[in-house]
């Protein structure tokens, strides 16, 4: 009886780490949009934490995993590679555009980072979200590496120069 419940226990939380699929579409960098599905996952690579109540959205501020459409394999896209991505979530629109965002680096070629920001709101100005992890100087294990940091930037629409509202809104992992 304990294997039993060891073994649903184990089924049901590899069921709950899959990533789901979902229909959408990528634009690349020379404006090609490919339809397909993108992967929502509930493992975060960087800090190994498992959502289980829904997905881990942060990590697609930095690429997206993507399978085109009749394709049997996902392939990673990377903030670079992409102008953007779309998909729809719980009759949610859900639309990522690159931008070039400025970082405080010593190393002078890490100033600057593409990332694809999330947008919240779309009208004569669109409102995105960025959320990154950044590595804490000191922390006593190892959940306790990061911090999340959420920036907020407006635009006018279709133009490219982002305006930071809020500097940095830090919440403690």
């Amino acid at each position: 009886m304990k294997e039993f419940l060891i073994i649903v226990c184990l089924a049901f939380f590899v069921i709950n780490v899959q990533a789901k699929r979902i229909p959408g579409y990528i634009i690349l960098e020379n404006r090609d949009t490919i339809w397909g599905e993108i992967e929502l996952r509930r493992f975060n690579f960087f800090t190994g934490n498992i959502t289980l109540g829904d997905f881990d959205f942060d990590l697609m501020h930095k690429g997206v995993e993507f399978r085109k459409k009749g394709g049997k394999r996902s392939d990673s896209y990377l903030a670079e590679e992409l102008k953007g991505f779309c998909y729809q979530y719980k009759n949610t629109l859900c639309e990522y555009r690159k931008f070039i965002v400025d970082y405080k680096s010593i190393v002078p070629n890490e100033t600057q980072r593409s990332r694809l920001l999330k947008e919240l709101y779309k009208g004569s100005i669109v409102l995105y979200k960025d959320v990154y992890l950044q590595a804490k100087e000191k922390y006593t294990n190892r959940d306790d590496m990061f911090t999340k940091v959420i920036t907020y930037y407006i635009a006018k629409q279709y133009e490219d120069k982002l305006v930071r509202l809020v500097l940095n809104q830090k919440i403690i992992l």
